[in-house]
């Protein structure tokens, strides 16, 4: 990625100087709009910070399912509801995989970078972490504001019982 935009600076600087020389305002905006690439015009190259960043986004948005689902009496718990619950263990023993690096092929075919074993180490256990700070503040709160049945839903919940 840094070669990529060392390249397009560099054209990009060589087109500015180009049209200078020949003293043409329109050819330097022409030059420069033309040498200029749009990282995500750029193909895609994998680094430690592209590998890092998939791996904390996948961890952010699995754990916010898991800590927010509510279960019941507004759904059913989610030992009951197996496809998520299924969904849940897969991707976590996904990220576990690819953050560990355990299976390379599955790391090289999701262009995933090789991580030090520290980092490895801190960014699994900050996740951890994490998961489980969330969930106690969310099981704290939800013990401390617990959620009102309006009349309705008092008398759908009794019938489905």
């Amino acid at each position: 990625a840094d070669a990529a935009l060392v390249e397009n600076a560099t054209a990009v600087s060589e087109a500015l100087f180009n049209a200078s020389m020949n003293n043409n305002a329109t050819a330097v905006g022409v030059e420069v709009a033309a040498a200029f690439v749009h990282p995500l015009d750029a193909p895609f190259t994998p680094s430690l910070v592209n590998t890092v960043s998939f791996l904390v986004n996948m961890f952010i948005q699995t754990s916010t399912i898991l800590v927010n689902y509510i279960g019941e009496p507004f759904c059913v718990s989610l030992r009951q509801n197996k496809p998520l619950l299924y969904s849940v263990c897969g991707a976590y023993a996904l990220l576990l995989a690819l953050l560990t690096g355990a299976i390379t092929e599955l790391n090289e075919s999701m262009e995933m970078v090789p991580m030090p074993t520290e980092l490895s180490w801190i960014i699994g256990g900050a996740m951890a972490a994490n998961l489980v700070v969330c969930w106690v503040v969310e099981r704290v709160m939800a013990a401390a504001f617990p959620a009102r049945l309006s009349p309705v839903a008092k008398v759908l919940a009794e019938g489905a019982k």
